[in-house]
C-alpha cells in the first residue's frame, strides 16, 4: 500500500513538472520565433530606411544634375559636368534596387516608371550636350528653354515622393512588428518564470494533499490493524476457552474409560470401550491440531531454544511408535548418523511434534512393508550442525498432481483419505509451518502404490554440555502414604469424580473443597 501511494505521488509530480516543462518549452519556442522575426523585421526596416535614403538622394541628385547642366550651358565651365556620370549610374542602380526589392506590383510599377524617367532625363541631358558642342550654345539654351528637362525632373520628384511614402508605410509596419516581437521576447522569461512558479505551487499542493491522504490512510490502517489485533485476541481467548471447555470433558471421558477398562467387562463391552477410547484420542488429536494451527495463524506460537539430545529424542519417538507398527505387522527402522552432535540448541517439543506427525502418517498409510526413519548430518562444525530427517514408507503413496497441495491446510491427497484413515488435513500444514519456524523446509517425493519419502532439514547450534539438564524420569507410580486426606480443588463434577476414584485407588481419602 505504501509503495502504491509513493508511486501515485511520483506520477502526479512527474505529470505536473512535465506539463510545466512543456509549457516553458512552448513559450521559449515562440520567444525564439519572435526574436528571429524581430531580427528579420529589423533587417527589412534597415533596407526600407536605406531605400528611402537612396530615393531621396536620387531626387536630390537629379535636381542637382539639372542645375549643373544649366550652369554648364550658360557659362561653358566644364566643372559643372564633374561627377555627372557617377550620379547617372547611381541613379540607375537605385531604380534597379527598387525594382528588385519591391514587395508589391504597385511598388514594382513605380520603380519601373522611375527607371524610365531617369533614362529620359539622362537622354535629354546628353541631347543638350550634343547641341552645345555645335557652333554655339544657342541650340542647347533653346532646348533647355523648352522645359522638357524640368518636366521630367518634376515627374521624377513626384514618383520619388510616392516611392518614399510606400517605403515609410513599410517602415511603420516593420517597426510595429518589431515592437510586438520585442515585447513578446522580453515577456517570455517572465511568462516562463510564472509557469515554473505555478507548476511548483501545483506540485506542492498535490504533495501536501497526498501527504494528508497518506496520513489519513495510515490512521485508517492503524485502526484496522488495531481491530484485527483485537479480533485476534478475541479469537485466541475464544480458542483458549474452547480448548478448556472441550478438553475438560474429553479428558474426563478418557479417564473414565481408562478406569472402566480395569473393571470386569465382557468381550463385547471391551470392544465398545476400545472404540470409545480410540475416538476420544482421535478427537483430542484433532482439537490439538486446530489449536496449534490457530496459534500459528495468529503468530502466537513461539519456538524455544534449549539444549536437547537429538539421538535421545529419536529413540523416544521410535519406542513410542514401535508397538503401533508391530501391531500392524510392519517394521519400523531407526538409523542415526554417528556424526550427529550429542547436544544441540533448539525446540525439542516442536521437533517431536513434527516427527510424531510424519512417522504417524507413514505408519497409518502403510499396510505392509516397513517405515524407516533416518537422521543424517549434512554438514557441521564447532558451532552449528545441519541435520536432515528422512521418513520413508512403503505405503499407498501420493499422486504426483497432489504433491503440491498436501501441505495446504484442510487438504489431503485423496478425498477417500479422510473417510478411510481419518484426520483433519491439518497435520502436514502444521508440520511444514513448525519446520519453517525453526528455519528449515520440508520436501516430499512419492509414487502411488510404492510409498512416500518426506524429509526436512534444520540447522541447530551446538550446545554446551554444562547447559543441559536431562528431563527427570517419570515413574509409573508414586509411593504415597495411605489413609491420608487429599483436598481436591475442581469445579467440574466429572473431573471431581475422576480424581476421587484415582486417589482412592492409591489408598487416599479425597475431599472436595
Amino acid at each position: 500500500m505504501e509503495t502504491l501511494i509513493n508511486n501515485r505521488i511520483k506520477l502526479k509530480l512527474l505529470l505536473g513538472f512535465g506539463l510545466g516543462f512543456l509549457l516553458v518549452v512552448f513559450v521559449q519556442y515562440y520567444s525564439s520565433k519572435s526574436i528571429k522575426a524581430l531580427i528579420a523585421d529589423e533587417q527589412k526596416l534597415q533596407l526600407t530606411n536605406k531605400a528611402i535614403q537612396d530615393v531621396e538622394r536620387l531626387k536630390a541628385d537629379i535636381s542637382t544634375f539639372e542645375s549643373k547642366m544649366r550652369g554648364f550651358v550658360i557659362t561653358g565651365n566644364e566643372k559643372f559636368l564633374e561627377g555627372n556620370e557617377n550620379v547617372q549610374l547611381k541613379s540607375l542602380e537605385t531604380t534597379q534596387k527598387l525594382i528588385s526589392n519591391s514587395s508589391s506590383p504597385a511598388e514594382k510599377h513605380l520603380g519601373l516608371e522611375l527607371e524610365e524617367l531617369v533614362h529620359q532625363k539622362i537622354t535629354f541631358n546628353k541631347q543638350i550636350l550634343i547641341e552645345y558642342n555645335k557652333d554655339d550654345n544657342s541650340a542647347a539654351i533653346a532646348l533647355i528653354k523648352t522645359g522638357m528637362g524640368k518636366r521630367i525632373m518634376d515627374s521624377i520628384a513626384v514618383i520619388c515622393d510616392k516611392v518614399i511614402q510606400e517605403q515609410k508605410k513599410h517602415a511603420r509596419a516593420h517597426s510595429e512588428r518589431n515592437d510586438f516581437n520585442t515585447s513578446l521576447a522580453l515577456n517570455a522569461d517572465l511568462i516562463s518564470g510564472i509557469i515554473i512558479l505555478i507548476t511548483i505551487v501545483i506540485a506542492l499542493i498535490i504533495l501536501f494533499k497526498d501527504i494528508n491522504d497518506r496520513i489519513k490512510l495510515e490512521a485508517q490502517l492503524r485502526e484496522e490493524q488495531r481491530k484485527v489485533e483485537k479480533s485476534m485476541q478475541i479469537k485466541e481467548q475464544f480458542m483458549a476457552n474452547m480448548s478448556h471447555e472441550i478438553r475438560t470433558p474429553l479428558n474426563a471421558m478418557l479417564g473414565f474409560s481408562s478406569l472402566l477398562e480395569k473393571t470386569n467387562l465382557s468381550t463385547e463391552q471391551k470392544d465398545y470401550l476400545s472404540a470409545i477410547d480410540s475416538a476420544g484420542k482421535s478427537l483430542m488429536t484433532i482439537i490439538n491440531d486446530i489449536l496449534d494451527f490457530s496459534k500459528m495463524e495468529a503468530g502466537m506460537l513461539g519456538i524455544e531454544s534449549v539444549p536437547f539430545s537429538v539421538p535421545q529424542l529419536m529413540q523416544s519417538v521410535h519406542m513410542l511408535f514401535f508397538p503401533k507398527a508391530e501391531s500392524k505387522g510392519i517394521k519400523l527402522f531407526l538409523s542415526m548418523d554417528p556424526g550427529i552432535p550429542d547436544l544441540v540448541k533448539g525446540d525439542p517439543t516442536r521437533l517431536n511434534q513434527v516427527l510424531m506427525n510424519l512417522i504417524g502418517n507413514a505408519i497409518k498409510f502403510t499396510s505392509n512393508g516397513n517405515v524407516s526413519v533416518d537422521c543424517l548430518l549434512l554438514k557441521g562444525d564447532e558451532k552449528k550442525a545441519t541435520i536432515r530427517f528422512l521418513i520413508k514408507d512403503t505405503g499407498i503413496g501420493i499422486p504426483q498432481e497432489k504433491l503440491q497441495t498436501i501441505f495446504d491446510r484442510f487438504n489431503q491427497a485423496d478425498n477417500d483419505t479422510t473417510r478411510n484413515f481419518g484426520g483433519t488435513g491439518l497435520g502436514l500444514s502444521i508440520a511444514k509451518k513448525l519446520i519453517q519456524l525453526q528455519g528449515g523446509d520440508i520436501e516430499v517425493n512419492s509414487t502411488p502404490g510404492a510409498g512416500s519419502e518426506f524429509w526436512f532439514t534444520i540447522t541447530y547450534e551446538i550446545a554446551d554440555k554444562q547447559e543441559y539438564e536431562p528431563s527427570p524420569v517419570r515413574k509409573k507410580s508414586i509411593a504415597l502414604n495411605p489413609n491420608k486426606r487429599v483436598l481436591i480443588v475442581e469445579d467440574n463434577i466429572l473431573n471431581q469424580k475422576l480424581a476421587i476414584m484415582l486417589l482412592k485407588e492409591q489408598g487416599l481419602e479425597p475431599v472436595i473443597v
